[in-house]
Formats: structure tokens, sequence, C-alpha cells
């Protein structure tokens, strides 16, 4: 009875692919947007 190893090289990681996002001006102006609409469905009711 044998055993044979065989060395396989590591493969390299995959590149990141990078993930758009939103810059600071748009998430400052998503967040003033979402407390102007939190701040008249809260004097509605």
């Amino acid at each position: 009875m044998s055993f044979t190893v065989d060395q396989v090289p590591p493969t390299m990681p995959a590149q990141p692919t990078p993930v758009p996002t939103l810059g600071q001006w748009a998430l400052m102006l998503l967040t003033l947007a979402l407390a102007g609409l939190a701040a008249i469905r809260s004097r509605r009711t």
C-alpha cells in the first residue's frame, strides 16, 4: 500500500470589488430629510 501527496500551490485571494457608498454630504442630507419626516409625523399624532 502506498500513498502519494501532491503539493498544490495556494491560490491567491480575489481582489475586492469596490462598494458604492454615499458621500458625507449626501449622508447628512439623508439624515436631515429623515429627521424632518419624523418631526412632521410626530406632530400629526
